[in-house]
């Protein structure tokens, strides 16, 4: 062990207070510790200070492995050098290397702790602790020198290794939370991700508008479309009214059975949406398909209320401007009848030329065209009277009749004339077909057949091109 003594600095601060005075000092011998931390030898600590001591080395002995034992008499005697006083008084209480003799001779103004060496605290560190109290107690503050050696042991451990350990396990420790902290945190924006996107595909559909929104995004548009839907019905429900009492309910027949069928979708959509706010668990893939279904019934229902729409529109127009547009339906008819007149005759070359099932589709057309251009007749006549009698939404409704039927005769019309072209065009592609399978086998026929295979294919071949010409 090395001695260790106070300060320079303390020894003045005692020659300046006279406490060195030879007079004043009373050697004391080693002694028997006392069974708490401290031996109060010379008298210096009250009851209080002597409590609050023990009560601080106590927790340096429960916070780590380490005990500080303090002995404080007037003078080192027997021997007097602080070193070997105060190893002796440690030799003979049987102090072990993790405890501690803190020795302070209070006249003596000098101070040593005592350590076995094969203790956790080096040399350098007990000098150093003993350096940190020494102004302490060279000013007399024994409370304050005791406390501030027990925290400096303390703040050691009372063993380095034990100290590095915790250091190593604190580290890993955090090392660890840290890891979980954002394992836990990319784990739930995973699964709100998943919980965001739930049932919507993982790969974007191009003809599936809907494959690129969340369950959620079709959630939000499905309640605003059914909103939308069902106010555009109230809507056309209000106008309807004001149609029927100004053209009647034969005028506006059309325009009730689509305001029907609206709402027989609209109807659809609100049984989905029940279904979904029910109490009955429904998976995500049904509850993603009941939403795009209310969405696409609301599409539907806005096309049936445009087209609506816009056939009221029309009609109003027509009732707006009822002479005039009565004037053009006229000149259709009578641009008409050219168009008629060559029906029957067109049908008849056909006729001729083709089988009569391949003509079914416009074998009633010339009669169905002349039943149409009579009901435009009628309708004519009828808007005529009306505006004579100053009905015009009489007369708008049956100028709108008889514009629709001249445009179903002209259509059944021309489909005569469709027919005949497109035939025509078939025929023409199968004579090519049949003249390049006849040019094949005569070809084929040049070439070496030692089996009769070419031969055997070539007879096929033209069984079938003799059946086409046949058909054709």
């Amino acid at each position: 062990m090395t001695k260790r003594w106070l300060t320079l600095g303390a020894l003045a601060l005692a020659v300046a207070t006279g406490a060195l005075s030879a007079s004043a000092a009373s050697a004391t011998d080693p002694l028997t510790l006392d069974s708490g931390y401290v031996t109060d030898q010379a008298d210096v600590l009250s009851p209080a200070e002597e409590e609050q001591v023990e009560s601080r080395l106590q927790e340096l002995t429960d916070n780590s492995s380490a005990d500080l034992f303090v002995v404080l008499v007037d003078d080192f005697t027997d021997p007097s050098d602080s070193v070997d006083w105060a190893d002796q008084v440690a030799n003979d209480n049987r102090l072990g290397p993790e405890q501690y003799l803190l020795a302070i001779a209070v006249e003596g103004r000098s101070l040593y702790i005592s350590a076995d060496s094969s203790g956790p605290l080096s040399d350098g560190q007990l000098a150093a602790i003993e350096d940190a109290i020494a102004p302490l107690a060279g000013s007399g503050d024994w409370v304050g020198a005791i406390t501030l050696a027990a925290d400096e042991i303390q703040g050691d451990g009372g063993a380095g290794a034990l100290r590095v350990t915790l250091i190593i396990v604190g580290v890993v420790a955090a090392a660890l939370l840290i890891w979980l902290v954002v394992a836990l945190v990319r784990r739930s924006r995973r699964n709100a991700a998943i919980r965001e996107r739930g049932a919507m595909p993982e790969t974007p559909d191009p003809a599936d508008p809907f494959s690129t929104l969340t369950d959620a995004q079709v959630e939000q548009q499905a309640g605003a479309a059914l909103v939308r839907a069902d106010d555009a019905i109230t809507s056309s429900r209000e106008e309807l009214g004001f149609a029927v009492a100004q053209y009647g309910e034969g005028a506006t027949a059309e325009f009730s059975r689509a305001i029907d069928e609206a709402k027989a979708k609209i109807a659809e959509a609100f049984d989905l949406r029940q279904k979904l706010d029910d109490e009955i668990e429904d998976s995500i893939h049904d509850r993603r398909a009941w939403h795009i279904r209310i969405i696409r019934l609301a599409d539907e229902i806005d096309d049936i209320l445009d087209d609506n729409t816009e056939a009221f529109d029309e009609l109003r127009k027509l009732q707006e401007n009822a002479p005039q547009e009565l004037e053009r339906v006229r000149r259709e008819r009578g641009e008409l009848m050219s168009l008629l007149a060559s029906a029957a005759p067109a049908l008849a070359a056909l006729s001729g030329t083709y089988d009569q099932s391949t003509l079914a589709t416009v074998a009633d057309n010339p009669a169905q065209a002349q039943e149409r251009a009579a009901l435009a007749d009628r309708s004519i006549d009828a808007a005529a009277q009306a505006l004579a009698a100053g009905r015009n939404g009489e007369a708008a409704f049956a100028i709108r009749t008889a514009e629709q039927a001249v445009a179903q005769a002209e259509q059944l019309v021309q489909a005569i004339t469709a027919l005949g072209a497109e035939l025509s065009a078939i025929e023409a592609q199968a004579q090519a077909l049949v003249a390049e399978l006849e040019a094949d086998v005569t070809a084929a026929s040049q070439l070496p057949d030692p089996t009769g295979a070419l031969a055997a294919a070539s007879g096929a071949v033209t069984a079938q091109v003799r059946a086409a010409h046949q058909d054709l």
